[in-house]
């Protein structure tokens, strides 16, 4: 019980209070990535016949995704998790955009999932550079632990609630 409550009052910001904001905007954000993340497969498979192409689609986010791991540390260097946290908020929103206002067509599909990648990226720099600036560094593990259990708690109710927006 100490350390939890070592955790609480150590430095001079209030931990506990900014990492559970930080973690309630995290909840919000992987609650929506939770229902894209259900919704997208199957519009994409109502676009492409192909499962192999349904594939290509698919792993190009991640492809982008490492591209983005290699990139964005060079030219991203001293930005706040603010910044991150920015543009994952705007990613978030392309994504889906893409899918409604962009003509249905295969090359919008491998755009949209380009944006995921980048989303999913910014939004994983924007906790480690919260994590980092914030949190004590031997508190660390407890911080990953409680981001963690909210992510895992959005990604629980997202689809929960996608199969009623169908």
């Amino acid at each position: 019980m100490h350390t939890v409550y070592m955790f609480f009052i150590r430095g001079k910001k209030p931990q506990w209070l900014v990492l559970l904001s930080f973690a309630v905007i995290s909840f919000l954000i992987s609650f929506a990535d939770a229902i894209m993340s259900y919704i997208s497969p199957i519009f994409i498979e109502a676009q492409v016949s192909s499962t192999f192409i349904m594939g290509l689609i698919f792993a190009f986010s991640s492809v982008v995704g490492i591209i983005c791991d290699i990139v964005f540390p060079k030219i991203f260097t001293n930005k706040s998790h603010f910044f991150f946290l920015k543009v994952t908020l705007l990613s978030a929103i392309l994504f889906p955009t893409t899918f409604l206002f962009f003509p249905q067509h295969i090359m919008t599909l491998f755009l949209a999932m380009a944006i995921w990648g980048v989303y999913f990226e910014l939004n994983m720099f924007s906790s480690f550079q919260f994590v980092n600036s914030y949190i004590h560094l031997s508190e660390h593990t407890k911080a990953w632990g409680i981001l963690q259990a909210f992510h895992s708690g959005a990604y629980a109710l997202g689809p929960l609630l996608a199969v009623h927006l169908l």
